[in-house]
């Protein structure tokens, strides 16, 4: 099957429009595809890139036999020749045509513990939460905020502050012995990035700041996090680099690590490179790459090895769920949108995996959502109430 074709039939299957044996032919065919054929095959304008090509490289072998065997039993039951995506579980790829519509990069699916398809009515979402526009913030020991514009320069006590246009916050003064901390934020639906003066760079996640002195006069480089955020630290041996959270202290000598300390949450240190030390009241342990440490309010940790596409999917723009509930993946949505609260009604036992391209706008996520699961999203000023059916 030539390029054109193969594009034409997965544009019909997307649409529902394929009959069982053309299914398995067009399966058939994918499967002979490289990961680069793919991403080539779903980037076209026509189909969107509505899954990442490594992703799909990885899940497709399980994902096609599994929407074969459904489509297959549904086949023999239905008298219809096409067949009915209200009638069987959504999968990567049928899910897909939702995300399509909504201009989604990425993919999404869920299972269910029950095995009979539910099929959910849309509701129109009347209201909406847009990203908001506001730029990351300097604050002062003494209270005055510095609000950083692009391409802008701000001096404030022998420092002065600018900001380029890919959104790096720089630094410098006169004054090297400044040892009044200085607080750097960053708004929801904003990841900011700051240099610091020793040539370090920090990320910092939707609603997260650090707290630090300007210059690092002392012997070691103190940094305070309260959220998440991704460092690439400077090497200086004789000055480590240490990172305080509420539950732990992460010291190192130059390396690239994530640290997400949200409070009412599980601490995470996740080391990409280098080596790290960690320490909490409990005890303590050098970091392995590529490992991740969770830290209990006790100050006890388990280490584990990372999903490192799952770990840094908020610096690269995405969401990552792996078997996330309900709850989890709404509570990932509210650290990225300025949601006031999220309102359950019912109960959920749905898991989902897959990534999504953040949108500017909630509504779309939510509708992509509402078809592939069992639930109804409203807005309501700030607040998003969710009906499980």
């Amino acid at each position: 099957m030539n390029h054109q074709s193969l594009k034409n039939q997965l544009l019909r299957y997307l649409h529902n429009e394929l009959q069982a044996d053309e299914i398995t032919h067009l399966f058939q065919e994918l499967e002979q595809l490289t990961a680069s054929e793919i991403a080539e095959l779903i980037d076209e304008e026509s189909v969107r890139s509505i899954f990442l090509a490594d992703h799909l490289q990885v899940h497709r072998k399980e994902a096609v036999k599994a929407d074969l065997l459904q489509r297959m039993a549904q086949e023999q039951t239905d008298s219809s020749p096409l067949l009915s995506r209200s009638r069987f579980k959504w999968s990567w790829i049928a899910a897909a045509a939702v995300l399509i519509a909504a201009s989604f990069s990425g993919y999404l699916w869920y299972t269910q513990d029950k095995s009979e398809g539910r099929g959910v009515e849309q509701m129109a979402l009347q209201q909406d939460i847009s990203l908001n526009e506001q730029p990351p913030e300097v604050r002062f020991a003494d209270g005055r905020v510095l609000a950083l514009d692009t391409n802008k320069q701000y001096s404030q006590e022998a420092i002065t502050f600018s900001m380029n246009a890919d959104g790096l916050v720089n630094y410098h003064g006169s004054d090297k012995q400044h040892h009044e901390e200085l607080l750097f934020s960053s708004p929801k639906g904003r990841i900011s990035q700051i240099e610091l003066s020793d040539g370090t760079r920090v990320w910092l996640n939707s609603g997260s700041s650090i707290r630090f002195s300007p210059f690092f006069a002392g012997n070691q480089r103190d940094v305070k996090l309260d959220g998440e955020a991704y460092f690439e630290v400077s090497k200086n041996p004789k000055k480590p680099f240490i990172v305080h959270s509420s539950l732990s202290k992460v010291k190192v000598l130059g390396t690239a690590f994530n640290v997400s300390s949200y409070a009412s949450t599980i601490h995470k240190i996740t080391l990409l490179h280098g080596s790290i030390a960690l320490e909490t009241k409990a005890k303590s342990m050098i970091l392995k790459p590529e490992t991740q440490a969770e830290v209990n309010a006790n100050g006890s940790f388990a280490v584990s090895a990372a999903n490192m596409d799952e770990v840094m999917a908020w610096k690269n723009g995405d969401f990552v769920f792996n078997e996330i509930d309900l709850n989890g993946l709404m509570a990932q949505l509210k650290k990225w949108y300025d949601i006031e609260e999220v309102i359950v009604e019912g109960k959920s036992t749905d898991r989902f995996t897959g990534s999504l391209t953040r949108s500017k706008q909630l509504s779309q996520l939510l509708k992509a959502l509402e078809v592939i699961s069992n639930c109804k999203f409203s807005i309501v000023e700030r607040r998003v109430y969710v009906k499980v059916i």
